[in-house]
């Protein structure tokens, strides 16, 4: 359940764009360290990778800063040129993806520090626990399989990590599942 992978769209698009010309690379600016605002300018480890690595292509990179339904709706129908998304299955239909990732990284749960849970590995553990998880975003294979069959009854979506975390410290929620590094920044 790891790794995110920069998703190219229209990889030949990009390789037949003249140098000089600008990349849109969609994000959301809430994802320290990865990916975040301060003092009006976007900035994180994504941004400056990618921004590094167009640059040595000879490209300019311009960050706009979308809500992530948006993000994924737009690289659907190819209105933005990258973003950073967990690679699926479904995605695979529609997007290019990079064959390298832009950095590993781990998908975790989180709990309240005073809750006496263990993951043994068999998600089937949390059925009857209150997750929370951030609209559209894709927590690997496993995870998203037993969210679909129905494993995991009792899921609660919402538009921003931060909002998981907050009913997870008012013990509304159970257990929030997240990146780890992205976590210990909320």
């Amino acid at each position: 359940m790891k790794s995110y992978i920069l998703a190219l769209l229209a990889m030949l698009l990009i390789n037949t764009k003249s140098f000089g010309d600008e990349i849109i690379f969609g994000v959301t600016a809430d994802y320290p360290p990865y990916e975040y605002k301060q003092d009006e300018e976007v900035k994180g480890l994504f941004i400056d990778i990618i921004r590094e690595c167009f640059k040595r292509m000879g490209y300019r990179l311009r960050v706009e800063v979308f809500p992530w339904s948006r993000i994924i709706r737009m690289g659907k129908e190819g209105e933005i040129d990258i973003f950073v998304a967990f690679k699926t299955k479904e995605r695979e239909t529609y997007l290019d993806f990079s064959r390298e990732s832009v950095m590993d990284q781990t998908i975790s749960f989180f709990a309240h520090k005073n809750a006496d849970l263990v993951y043994s590995g068999d998600l089937s553990e949390f059925q009857d626990l209150r997750i929370g998880v951030v609209k559209d975003l894709s927590y690997g294979t496993k995870f998203d399989e037993a969210v679909v069959q129905n494993i995991l009854k009792n899921i609660e979506v919402h538009k921003e990590g931060d909002y998981s975390l907050k009913k997870l410290h008012s013990r509304r929620l159970d257990l929030i599942i997240s990146n780890r590094y992205g976590a210990r920044y909320l």
